[in-house]
């Protein structure tokens, strides 16, 4: 009965027309999920009042200037979250830095590290050793430093990139790009 209960919710988050055109299943039939335009993956645009949300364990700064967040500290704006064990943000230049077990996820793209430093609205900076996942492609690497140089764009020193599916921790891929 959980998949009559997500149907029944659906419509209150304003999804009504997926439902419609799809025919009511029989009531012992599973609960079948079909793809639709209406519920598009696409976020929407970024404007420059985007709200920024800073949490973690501890924290402490001036209001409109700065903010430190330690343990488990994370900063998420539409689109983007960034976790570490330690996050400064200086408001003022909309820079983030980042250190402990970094983890970036922007639209969908993975990223991990040991530390970085982002300029948040530009999506530019760096990560030092990090591994990444591209959404679009399933493409993965790991490399020395990571340079982000815009959303669409970076740039990997010592870097691998493969599509290869990774199935455990003695894993060769077929294929591997090295830079």
């Amino acid at each position: 009965m959980l998949g009559r209960s997500l149907v029944a919710a659906l419509p209150l988050c304003g999804v009504t027309g997926a439902l419609a055109q799809t025919p009511a299943p029989a009531a012992d039939a599973p609960l079948v999920l079909r793809a639709t335009p209406m519920l598009s993956e696409k976020l929407p645009p970024r404007s420059d009042h985007s709200v920024t949300f800073l949490m973690g364990d501890q924290m402490s700064g001036r209001s409109g200037l700065d903010a430190q967040v330690i343990g488990h500290a994370e900063l998420r704006q539409p689109g983007l979250s960034v976790h570490g064990h330690e996050i400064t943000y200086d408001q003022m230049t909309d820079v983030v830095e980042i250190s402990g077990g970094v983890r970036i996820n922007s639209q969908g793209n993975q990223y991990t590290g040991t530390e970085g430093q982002l300029q948040v609205d530009a999506f530019s900076g760096f990560l030092l050793h990090p591994t990444y996942r591209f959404l679009a492609t399933g493409g993965h690497g790991e490399g020395k430093k990571l340079t982000f140089i815009d959303r669409d764009r970076a740039r990997i020193a010592d870097g691998t990139y493969t599509t290869c599916v990774r199935p455990g921790p003695d894993w060769v891929p077929d294929w591997i790009l090295r830079a």
